[in-house]
């Protein structure tokens, strides 16, 4: 904690907060400075972002609070769909942690291959990410639900390919919340993405408490947990593509840039 704390002292403000917040000479200092570290001089003749600061200085006149993530209708849409997907990927990627045992093989080796699938998992998504937020998050929300929905197809005699299945699924799950963390970050609104962000990884908490009771529905049916785990995430590859593209796009300052966008 202690290291924490001294490293959040030495870590500069982001520039588009200070902008939208109206501290636009911090911010161009800021900016000044990254250019300079970067070796990339800032062109004084480049005005784009002075003029973009005043404009959303003078529309931000109030305080936002965590309501304003549910009082338009587009920002509603986005983040009741990214809550849901970051408590899916939290309910799935902890469901199919604790469930080892019930994939036939040795518990060991199957929580070591579920540990070690993931540095692929995560590795894969610095290629994807710059291609395509949206396209990488729904596609990895469904390999991940699917893998888990084929499980209850293969009997139990066939326990190794059953494992393979729910490696994979562990494989898309993780990939999707290791996205899901840069992709939230970029669909909220600068003047709200703490506040999003916030209750986000709020919704991800529940989806950890509510997978090992999951598992009770095995009373009703043995299937039932991987079925819970494999349309869930299903559901979240369909809502995603509801979800605007940001990669290569300018991120929004305010909730009246978001209501102006549209999905493309």
């Amino acid at each position: 904690m202690c290291v924490g704390g001294c490293i959040v002292r030495v870590l500069p403000k982001s520039a588009r907060w200070l902008m939208a917040n109206g501290r636009q000479e911090e911010a161009m200092e800021l900016i000044h400075k990254a250019a300079l570290v970067n070796r990339k001089p800032f062109k004084e003749s480049d005005m784009e972002l002075q003029q973009q600061s005043c404009k959303v200085e003078q529309r931000l006149q109030r305080k936002h609070t965590v309501l304003d993530l549910l009082r338009t209708p587009q920002m509603r849409k986005q983040t009741l769909i990214l809550f849901y997907v970051w408590f899916v990927n939290v309910l799935v990627y902890y469901g199919l942690s604790l469930n080892v045992s019930d994939f036939g093989t040795n518990i060991y080796l199957t929580q070591l291959i579920f540990g070690l699938v993931e540095m692929p998992a995560r590795t894969i998504t610095l290629f994807t990410l710059n291609r395509s937020r949206r396209i990488s998050q729904l596609s990895f929300l469904a390999v991940g639900g699917l893998a888990c929905l084929l499980t209850i197809f293969i009997p139990p005699e066939l326990s190794v390919v059953r494992t393979v299945l729910a490696m994979i699924g562990k494989f898309g799950i993780t990939a999707s919340l290791s996205i899901v963390y840069v992709y939230s970050a970029e669909v909220f609104p600068t003047v709200i993405r703490q506040s999003g962000i916030g209750m986000s990884s709020m919704c991800a908490r529940v989806g950890g408490v509510i997978a090992p009771i999951i598992y009770l529905l095995r009373q009703v049916s043995l299937h039932a947990p991987m079925v819970v785990f494999g349309l869930c995430p299903l559901v979240g590859a369909a809502l995603t593509a509801l979800l605007p593209e940001t990669a290569q796009r300018p991120l929004p300052d305010t909730i009246e840039d978001v209501e102006g966008s549209r999905n493309k």
